[in-house]
């Protein structure tokens, strides 16, 4: 069974910068691939009409283009500042997210404000005979790190 996002919008936190000694190259191309990660995820919410707002997509081109830091501290205080723009978190739970700095960084925020804490889980992760490509959850999966 699906849950719906109790309030809307929904701000949605994903993983984006990589961990671990990684070439800058590398890095560059997981970003790459987390925002489209990202991307995807807000496509399948809005097509719902889960209105979401996703600091990763918003943020990636402009931090691209114009040589922004891309750790999770430099935009802490602005994902802080979005965050309290909305009731609702949705946690984007693809690979690396439970180690994700920044993830971690808004779900703590999340819950010291009482915002809703909602978990979207892709498919894969879940089961190969899910009709959606994610399923959305109100507790955050075991088996997904």
């Amino acid at each position: 069974m699906m849950l719906s996002v109790k309030r809307l919008p929904a701000y949605l936190a994903s993983p984006y910068s990589a961990i671990g000694d990684f070439t800058p190259e590398l890095k560059a191309e997981i970003r790459e691939a987390r925002y489209r990660q990202a991307l995807k995820a807000a496509h399948w919410m809005m097509g719902l009409r889960l209105w979401v707002y996703s600091p990763i997509v918003h943020c990636h081109e402009i931090a691209k283009l114009n040589s922004l830091p891309t750790d999770a501290k430099f935009w802490q205080s602005y994902n802080e500042d979005m965050i309290d723009s909305f009731q609702s978190v949705v946690v984007l739970c693809e690979e690396g997210w439970t180690v994700s700095v920044g993830v971690q960084m808004e779900i703590e925020y999340a819950q010291k404000f009482y915002c809703d804490l909602m978990y979207l889980v892709p498919k894969r992760f879940i089961s190969d005979e899910l009709k959606h490509d994610y399923q959305l959850l109100d507790h955050a999966p075991l088996n997904v790190v």
